[in-house]
């Protein structure tokens, strides 16, 4: 596994098994969603809580940059928030 965090874009109409199918491929411990601003998979608390217990169950780190509306459905999920992928990198919650 590795420290770098790994980029997932989703699309639109991506759905949640379709995320976890992407998490559970992934070698990285820390994993960021990039998610366009009305994504199906991240469009409910209970999908994202769903999606903060199986990564916190496969050991990985998971994070989102999103919209604000998005962002404040995931940080009740306990899911770190990040306005832009370049925030990403400078570690700016």
């Amino acid at each position: 596994m590795t420290d770098e965090p790994r980029l997932l874009y989703l699309e639109p109409d991506e759905e949640i098994t379709s995320v976890v199918r992407r998490l559970r491929e992934t070698d990285a411990t820390w994993v960021v969603l990039v998610v366009p601003g009305r994504s199906r998979a991240t469009a409910s608390a209970v999908g994202l809580r769903l999606l903060a217990s199986f990564a916190a169950e496969a050991g990985r780190d998971l994070a989102l940059v999103a919209d604000a509306s998005t962002r404040a459905l995931a940080a009740e999920a306990g899911i770190a928030v990040f306005a832009t992928v370049a925030d990403v990198s400078a570690g700016t919650v």
